[in-house]
């Protein structure tokens, strides 16, 4: 393994790394480098002591990305032209990944979530209403528009949302696709399930974000958080209760790309959602992180 020992070294090497020609040599790079200890604690220190739901916890936190970004957040980075969109079509996440084993990793935590909704509302006695939040390259949408239920597909991106009107095309029922920010965007009625799937860890105000979309629960109504980083109280990836990631790939979709890649300590997250009146429960498949649920009810 590798250690990286400063801001300087890391902006020099992760460029580098990026010039490999295949995701698989990235993906082996990524995995023999890390942050040393020394430079996670430089990140972590400011947070020590601060209330996590306070603003000035988030202000440090934004800081903290304009160090590593060298430059401020702008949410024109997340939504970015992704280029051709027949090219996204034709080869589509997750088949795009070329891995077998991680694209049955992704179909599985498709059908998990899509048994979890089913599971949910399978008394309603009508299509369940579902707001899927951060749908990117329509991946999930492609299989819950498929699955009986009336999809909202949100991204703040418009390649994205184009690239979902395409992948939805053979749906049961066809979806409203909408190009808004989670915090822009304004719901239409109430919905039975709001949905994030691997899209949670960019929302900065989290708190507001919860309550929100606790908002545009139907009663009974739940929000599903999908496949996010949600870790252990002690993790090298995200030693405060919520902030900017520290492992390679995400530190990599900072500087690089701009993007907001938070995490959330399990403690912090779980108590979160309790606090806005939300009953909680964890529906994990043992060993497969993106088959990982946490399931929010609405009273």
């Amino acid at each position: 393994m590798t250690e990286i020992n400063s801001f300087a070294e890391l902006h020099r090497v992760l460029p580098q790394i990026e010039t490999m020609k295949t995701d698989i040599e990235k993906r082996r790079a990524w995995r023999s480098h890390a942050i040393s200890q020394d430079l996670r604690d430089q990140i972590a220190t400011p947070f020590q002591n601060i209330d996590p739901a306070s603003d000035t916890y988030k202000e440090r936190m934004m800081e903290m990305f304009s160090m590593l970004r060298k430059k401020d957040y702008s949410f024109d980075d997340e939504g970015g032209s992704v280029g051709n969109v027949e090219n996204y079509l034709a080869n589509p996440i997750p088949y795009r990944f070329g891995d077998p084993a991680l694209i049955g990793e992704f179909l599985m935590s498709y059908g998990h979530i899509i048994k979890v909704i089913g599971d949910h509302t399978r008394n309603l006695g009508r299509m369940p209403r579902v707001l899927e939040l951060g749908c990117g390259q329509g991946a999930l949408s492609h299989f819950l528009t498929r699955s009986h239920l009336d999809v909202t597909c949100l991204d703040i991106s418009a390649s994205m949302t184009e690239i979902t009107r395409g992948a939805t095309r053979q749906a049961h029922k066809a979806p409203q696709v909408v190009t808004a920010s989670f915090e822009g965007f304004e719901p239409d009625g109430q919905y039975d399930v709001v949905l994030f799937y691997e899209s949670f860890h960019h929302c900065l105000n989290n708190n507001a974000m919860v309550a929100k979309y606790r908002d545009a629960l139907a009663h009974g109504g739940m929000l599903i958080f999908a496949a996010e980083p949600i870790v252990p109280t002690v993790s090298p990836f995200v030693p405060y209760p919520w902030g900017l990631r520290l492992d390679m790939v995400s530190l990599r979709a900072i500087v690089l790309k701009g993007w907001l890649e938070l995490g959330f300590q399990r403690p912090y997250f779980l108590q979160m959602l309790k606090r806005h009146g939300l009953a909680v429960e964890e529906l994990n498949v043992q060993g497969i992180h993106r088959c990982a649920i946490v399931v929010a009810t609405r009273a």
